[in-house]
């Protein structure tokens, strides 16, 4: 707000993780997010800050538009669905992420860039998963179901 510049939240979130951990068990959780953790660091600008923001789910803050946001959000998506862990027995398995954008309105609480970003997230579920949906006056009413 003070310099003027704007500001997009991206939210991601590992599709069907509760089935890989599930599946090959909480060591081999732990170690993909591990591994999506490390991918979101390498396919970030040096101006981005990646989270993790719980459980499966990470944050990346882009000072930039929501169009930058996306364009980072997906670069991370494709490189996630590329990873693939050893879950034992000579096996290796990975999953997708569905991401969320919305950019900062001035005079908007923080909370509410991330109530949006949620939404976003949520619709990119809803759309099938392994995709970024950007917040919108229209993406919006859809994701809530309005």
């Amino acid at each position: 707000t003070r310099y003027g510049g704007s500001l997009s939240l991206v939210l991601f979130d590992l599709d069907a993780f509760k089935s890989f951990n599930d599946t090959y068990g909480h060591a081999a959780g732990n170690h993909l997010l591990a591994e999506v953790g490390q991918v979101m660091r390498e396919n970030r600008r040096a101006a981005d800050i990646v989270a993790r923001f719980g459980g499966e789910e990470f944050a990346l803050l882009v000072p930039g538009p929501a169009t930058m946001a996306t364009e980072a959000a997906d670069r991370i998506r494709v490189a996630i669905s590329r990873i693939a862990v050893d879950v034992g027995g000579g096996e290796v398995d990975g999953r997708t992420i569905s991401a969320g954008v919305a950019s900062y309105v001035h005079g908007e609480s923080p909370d509410r860039l991330v109530e949006l970003a949620d939404h976003a997230l949520y619709l990119s579920k809803r759309r099938g998963r392994n995709r970024v949906s950007v917040a919108g006056a229209t993406e919006l009413r859809e994701a809530v179901g309005a």
